[in-house]
């Protein structure tokens, strides 16, 4: 009997306690004067969670809420408002949540302030009418998926602060057409840049170590890689099924290169050192090289 007692005291502290935190979470999200917003206040600024009602045509985001300034976008802030045209973000703001904008597929045009330091994952996942976007210089991430099927992006900048583009962070980018990737970056993702199929030139950081799996399978219109001195691996499937890749030069520096690396790439020939790791991974794999010139 003492023990069922002690059980049952036990539950309903408990239960107390959980109504107390249900209420606190409650309490912290508050409805702003002009009742068009909701917002979380953090330190001396907010965090804007949502719009009370859903955003269509051209948003532009206020930079103070009942006084105290705007300083974060939340996690799925605006996730799913397919008739969102535009969203200009103010100075201000720091960081961008994660899935913010993912599945906004009518947002065109994002405008993002310097003072932006943060962009979570999949913050831009599926806005597919996106054609262009400059991230700001003090982001250091490109997380996972952050612009995973943004189908009509044409143009990205990718600034010097960035030393990490996520897994698939931007496949099945279609329209993407170029990328130079600066040589702050030390870390490519699994499938960063796969279904990229009208991609036709890539430069590539010359302070990566590694080309991981699949990183641009299915870029169909990749027709030369130039390998930076600073990679030893390439990875499973790295260039597979870029079926008009011609040439990749592979350094002597590259030491391990992953199974189907350039399988169903077409005519491919790889520009190989004399004596080089790459030389013998093309006779193993019966793929036409080439020495390179002394």
């Amino acid at each position: 009997m003492r023990r069922k007692l002690l059980n049952g005291k036990v539950i309903t502290v408990l239960a107390v306690l959980l109504v107390h935190i249900m209420v606190a979470g409650v309490a912290m999200a508050k409805t702003d004067a002009s009742k068009k917003w909701r917002y979380v206040a953090e330190g001396g600024g907010v965090t804007i969670k949502r719009r009370v009602n859903k955003p269509r045509g051209d948003l532009v985001i206020p930079s103070k809420l009942d006084k105290r300034p705007v300083t974060g976008i939340g996690d799925d802030a605006f996730e799913g408002c397919d008739r969102l045209t535009s969203v200009t973000i103010p100075e201000g703001v720091t960081s961008i949540g994660g899935g913010a904008f993912a599945g906004c597929s009518g947002l065109t045009s994002v405008t993002i302030p310097d003072s932006v330091t943060s962009i979570g994952y999949a913050a831009f996942a599926g806005c597919s009418q996106l054609t262009n976007i400059t991230i700001p210089d003090g982001v250091t991430i490109i997380g996972n998926d952050m612009f995973a099927r943004c189908t009509s992006l044409t143009g990205v900048t990718i600034p010097a602060s960035v030393t990490t583009i996520g897994m698939r962070a931007f496949n099945y980018c279609e329209s993407l057409t170029h990328v130079t990737i600066p040589d702050s970056v030390t870390n490519l993702g699994v499938r960063a840049f796969a279904n990229c199929n009208r991609l036709t030139s890539v430069s590539i950081s010359n302070r990566i170590t590694s080309i991981d799996k699949w990183t641009f399978t299915e870029c169909g219109s990749l027709t030369s890689v130039t390998i930076p001195d600073s990679v030893t691996s390439i990875g499973d499937n790295a260039f597979s099924k870029c079926t008009n890749l011609r040439v990749v030069t592979i350094p002597d520096s590259v030491t391990s290169i992953g199974g189907y690396a350039f399988a169903w790439s077409g005519e491919i020939v790889l520009d190989v050192t004399e004596g080089s790791y790459a030389e013998q991974y093309a006779k193993e794999n019966d793929i036409s090289y080439v020495l390179a010139k002394e």
